[in-house]
């Protein structure tokens, strides 16, 4: 296992057994800092590479920021829409579509839903 893997386990394994699996980034960089004898720069530039693999996510928890294992499908976790886009019909109705959606036409059809008097402030 090179340094890098090293590292980045023992990033992981403080996640872990940290309160709740989440830190404050500036907290992970300082103790992989003080326990390793690498730098601080090194330390964020390992976390930044873990983040980027996506094994740790940047979540926002008012009042701070932390990074935390991602929720994938796991309870009350947040699952990402697919891309949608707002399509106006031939008669100026809005109706909210996927994104791969193509024309104005039979959009019941292609499973859109209807918006009616739904204000939208974005087309």
């Amino acid at each position: 296992m090179n340094d890098y893997e090293t590292l980045k386990e023992r990033i992981l394994e403080m996640v872990t057994s940290a309160p709740n699996q989440r830190m404050r980034p500036t907290e992970v960089s300082r103790r992989l800092s003080k326990e390793s004898g690498v730098s601080v720069s090194l330390a964020r530039e390992v976390l930044k590479h873990i983040v980027e693999e996506q094994d740790l996510v940047y979540v926002y928890r008012d009042p701070n920021s932390f990074v935390e294992f991602p929720c994938n499908g796991c309870e009350g976790g947040h699952k990402p829409a697919r891309p949608m886009k707002v399509v106006i019909d031939s008669k100026g109705n809005p109706w909210l579509c996927d994104e791969s959606v193509r024309g104005r036409d039979n959009l019941a059809a292609k499973d859109c839903w209807d918006c009616g008097a739904l204000p939208f402030t974005r087309t």
